[in-house]
């Protein structure tokens, strides 16, 4: 990686940073249902497709 992309990518970071809305032409995301933080069948889906597939802890 070069220093012009370094810059680029400090850029990219530094303009989401300071946006304070998303960008022009994001489509508008659905509420989800209050009912998939409190289901625990929806809970054991997560952890066995998306959890222990994608999520880190620092």
């Amino acid at each position: 990686m070069d220093q012009a992309e370094i810059e680029r990518i400090k850029s990219l970071m530094e303009w989401e940073g300071n946006r304070t809305s998303p960008p022009k032409g994001f489509p508008e995301l659905p509420n989800l249902p209050a009912a998939r933080y409190t289901d625990a069948d929806f809970f054991e889906l997560e952890k066995e497709h998306i959890f222990g597939k994608s999520w880190l802890f620092a």
